[in-house]
């Protein structure tokens, strides 16, 4: 009897198992996703440390963005960390919840889509302070942010209203234009800075070294960003039905915070690689710097690593002026006289 029963009852969670998801490319991707977005926050928080400990008397504006991305970063961390919990820790034995949509899976496309706005409007404020030259790309930029902003939304409504966590496959293109808008912003913003870090070397060896640096660091950065932006956009295209790009997209998303730490905290370095050849007056681009007596905006360039006024040392002139001066020595001299007259009185007389 309890073997015929064992026999027709196995076949009941064969059945449930044959309808649930693979785990390697689900929550196993979303697993591996937060264990590196986890470094990457460690990461985070050093940087954040860090900055208060350089920075105490920094603006009120760059205390405020460099808070709110460490309290959204820790938010997106928990969120992450519960939705791996919840799945594979509190119902290790209930496969079924494999199905279930939870809070912190729903709202953590909109927390992912907020991260990445902030970092990028910290770069568009950076154009926006070079010169009005430049205001149409930080418009373009807005822009993007928007429909960056727009699309998270309308997928957080959707996974709300959807009844299962795979039935949100539908609307993964979603998820895939947020990528890819936030993938041209970066472009955008990225180019124009380098572009601009381009216009503004002057010629002397050490400004021209900061700006490689800078160049250097910012094509680096964003490259790191824009190939994990592409990978989430092109698997949230093809592969909608697993969650290989929200993997990806815990990364990026700690990747975007720590590339605007890790420039804040840049700022005091490159001041004291400056000073050690120049005398540094406000930091901003030499072409595209913004006079201080324009307004009140005016003082705000002082965010860039770059001096605005880059002022060679005058070289010391050193007057060396020779004084040839002939001393006499009068006994010397007596000596000499007295010599020659006692030789002329030794002289012998001639015949005559």
């Amino acid at each position: 009897m309890s073997s015929s029963a064992n026999s027709t009852a196995s076949p009941a969670p064969a059945a449930a198992g044959a309808a649930l998801p693979a785990l390697d490319n689900t929550f196993g991707a979303m697993f591996l996703g937060t264990v590196f977005g986890q470094m990457l926050y460690g990461l985070t928080v050093y940087q954040a440390y860090k900055y208060f400990r350089l920075y105490a008397k920094d603006t009120l504006f760059h205390k405020v963005l460099v808070a709110t991305v460490l309290l959204l970063e820790t938010f997106h961390s928990i969120l992450c960390i519960h939705v791996c919990y919840y799945y594979v820790i509190s119902n290790y034995f209930n496969p079924a919840a494999l199905l279930k949509d939870i809070w912190s899976l729903r709202i953590l496309t909109v927390v992912t889509g907020a991260a990445i706005i902030i970092s990028q409007s910290f770069y568009a404020r950076r154009v926006y302070l070079i010169g009005r030259g430049f205001r149409f790309v930080v418009i373009l930029a807005i822009i993007l942010m928007l429909g960056e902003a727009a699309f998270t939304l309308a997928a957080t409504i959707e996974s709300f209203i959807l009844p299962t966590l795979f039935d949100f496959r539908k609307f993964s293109w979603m998820v895939s234009a947020t990528y890819g808008l936030a993938l041209g912003c970066d472009v955008v913003l990225t180019g124009t800075l380098i572009f601009v870090l381009l216009r503004s070397r002057t010629g002397f060896k050490t400004t021209d070294n900061i700006i490689e640096v800078l160049i250097l660091y910012m094509v680096n950065t964003g490259l790191l960003t824009g190939i994990i932006s592409i990978i989430a956009f092109v698997f949230a295209l093809t592969l909608s039905g697993n969650l290989i790009y929200v993997g990806f997209g815990i990364v990026g998303t700690k990747l975007y915070a720590n590339s605007l730490l890790a420039v804040l905290n840049s700022r005091k370095s490159l001041n004291n690689k400056v000073m050690e050849g120049f005398e540094v007056g406000t930091h901003a681009l030499p072409q595209y710097s913004r006079s201080l007596s324009s307004g009140p905006r005016g003082t705000a360039v002082e965010q860039w690593e770059i001096p605005t006024r880059v002022t060679v040392p005058i070289r010391p002139q050193i007057d060396i002026r020779v004084e040839s001066q002939t001393i006499h020595d009068q006994d010397a001299q007596r000596d000499d006289s007295r010599k020659g007259s006692y030789d002329y009185k030794l002289k012998p007389a001639t015949a005559m």
